[in-house]
């Protein structure tokens, strides 16, 4: 018979794995990884359809433009603990958590998005902090606590 039908003794088709192929030439383990990278990215594209009106194929040649880094700060999404996030203006949607899909700003490391969404909401916020900055730490050598 050949490989990869059931009740077959052929090996799974991943090098280095000698299980019993089922489907596809595939053991169960490595045929079940299969599908949930699948699902993942079908995953992804419900939640970027739902929620910024992207596909995931948008996303990606988003990402592809910015060279798979933060619009912001330019780290790479490879440093970062989660994917980019997809900001978008709050105020352009009636319903601050789900995008309209045409204000959407770019891809932002989680530090980044996080940050522009308090500031969106208060600028004043914003203002104070560079000035606190400016006052405090710049040009001057940082104080330690004793």
């Amino acid at each position: 018979m050949p490989k990869g039908y059931p009740g077959t003794s052929a090996e799974c088709s991943i090098d280095g794995c000698y299980a019993k192929s089922r489907a596809h030439g595939l053991c169960k383990i490595h045929n079940g990884r299969r599908h949930d990278v699948y699902r993942k990215d079908e995953r992804r594209n419900r939640l970027y359809q739902l929620k910024y009106k992207i596909t995931l194929e948008e996303y990606n040649q988003m990402f592809v433009e910015q060279n798979g880094c933060c619009k912001i700060c330019s780290k790479h999404q490879s440093e970062c603990k989660y994917k980019l996030s997809v900001d978008h203006d709050h105020k352009c949607c009636p319903i601050s958590e789900i995008s309209c899909g045409k204000c959407i700003r770019g891809l932002l490391c989680n530090l980044c998005n996080t940050t522009v969404g308090r500031f969106e909401r208060n600028p004043e916020i914003l203002n104070k902090t560079v000035e606190y900055i400016k006052e405090n730490n710049y040009g001057k050598s940082i104080k330690l606590c004793q």
